[in-house]
């Protein structure tokens, strides 16, 4: 058992809290933390969940609402879980308070198949230790859990020292002192972030953690003959064409560069780094004009070398692209390495514009820098599934959503707060250059 759970020195905690009633708040029009759940179904449906698992659910609101899609099992005691077992007849209500050492009473065949969230709980608890000790042992079965709670210098201000303001909260912690507890209990940290704490100010100033499965791998270095390897497409690119490949090949990634169409120093400039992560440099020309046409025999030739080359993965991307890890110690060679011994083949994106403000952008410079971007809304852009793993299958490219690809039995990693992509739009000198970035 921990003493301080990792809080600041000096901070004070509230010895006796007022027990939580959420049935007697039921009726505003304030809803806490509403991105939680829609997250839980997210990653329910991208791991094919058949439950949910609510510990610490309250009332059950927003839980409730996730049935039939999901079967629904909450966890809480005193007023309202009698509640929830009168009112909501098909769920499965278990009485259970959390501030008695013991394991939550849910079969492994039933966990296997559950997201497990305890949304804004950890803080009203005077002994936090035996909530993380059931999320670690939900975990050896379940493929992922969520876990949010305030973060307190956001909520309160860098001076506060507790006790909560909140007369149910025992204590709060930030965001840093939040995943070190978290690590503290072994359990596998995936992401640590912030999302809105209710829908009427969209303030993101609750922590949200996602713990994977206990037996997952770890993220490592990649061994060394694991290959990864990025056919890129360039066409008048000399501006950009040098630090794209530079971020790739500095993350452990080798390019093949398909040179289409470009009047400029694009294939000049990327083979100036042959041998030195570029395995190869292709001109093609483009004589029709028509963009479908230009599309298809882009397509094929990504797939023709996609055949030719010998690699574990294989991203497609143009030069106005980036990816990075998600996590700050791994390269992206790492971390698709992580992916593939999860099991999954393919890796999906999330796609933001990056802007660049002034005109301070010089031809050749890093533009991984940009600070300013916009999350793409168009559900035909906002996706891309361009990565993917070597089988020896046969795979279609498709032109929507920057060359998405389809193979049977495809099978996408989906965290995508977890491993999301960003895409640079070219557009013409003359106008603002997004940028994509992971």
């Amino acid at each position: 058992m921990v003493s301080d759970y990792f809080i600041k020195l000096g901070y004070r905690v509230r010895e006796v809290p007022v027990y939580f009633d959420d049935v007697a708040i039921q009726g505003s029009d304030v809803i806490w933390q509403p991105d939680v759940y829609t997250y839980a179904v997210y990653l329910a449906r991208c791991f094919k969940c058949s439950y949910i698992i609510d510990i610490g659910c309250g009332s059950a609101q927003k839980l409730v609402k996730l049935y039939p899609e999901f079967q629904v099992i909450g966890v809480d005691y005193k007023d309202n879980i009698q509640y929830c077992q009168k009112e909501y007849a098909f769920g499965e209500w278990i009485e259970w308070n959390l501030e008695e050492q013991g394991v939550i009473p849910i079969q492994p065949d039933i966990l296997s198949k559950s997201v497990i969230i305890a949304v804004d709980v950890i803080e009203h608890l005077i002994h936090p230790d035996f909530l993380l000790e059931n999320l670690k042992s939900c975990l050896n079965y379940a493929p992922v859990a969520l876990l949010s709670t305030p973060e307190r210098e956001l909520t309160r201000g860098l001076k506060d020292a507790g006790p909560p303001n909140n007369p149910s909260h025992i204590r709060e912690w930030n965001l840093p002192e939040l995943e070190s507890l978290l690590i503290s209990y072994d359990l596998q940290v995936e992401f640590m972030g912030l999302t809105r704490s209710n829908n009427k100010d969209n303030q993101k100033w609750t922590s949200l953690a996602v713990m994977g499965n206990n037996q997952q791998p770890k993220i490592c270095p990649a061994p060394d003959d694991f290959r990864a390897i990025s056919i890129m497409t360039a066409s008048n690119d000399e501006d950009i064409i040098l630090s794209s490949l530079n971020h790739l090949i500095s993350n452990g990634i080798e390019v093949y560069v398909i040179n289409y169409g470009s009047n400029d120093s694009t294939g000049e400039l990327a083979r100036s780094l042959l041998g030195k992560g570029v395995i190869g440099v292709e001109d093609i020309h483009i004589e029709s004009s028509a963009s479908s046409s230009q599309d298809e025999r882009l397509l094929n030739k990504i797939t023709e070398i996609s055949k030719m080359l010998k690699a574990d993965w294989f991203i497609h991307q143009n030069a106005n692209e980036l990816r990075e890890s998600p996590w700050p110690s791994a390269s992206l060679k790492d971390t698709i390495y992580y992916v593939d011994q999860r099991g999954f083949n393919c890796i999906d994106h999330t796609v933001l514009n990056f802007y660049p403000v002034g005109d301070d952008f010089r031809p050749g410079s890093d533009f991984s820098a940009y600070k300013y971007f916009d999350l793409v809304t168009d559900p035909n852009q906002s996706r891309q599934v361009n990565v993917w793993k070597h089988l020896d299958q046969h795979v279609h490219l498709s032109p929507e959503g920057d060359y998405n690809i389809d193979f049977e039995d495809a099978y996408a990693h989906e965290l995508r707060n977890e491993l999301s992509s960003s895409t640079k739009r070219r557009i013409p000198p003359q106008e603002l250059h997004p940028i994509i970035r992971w």
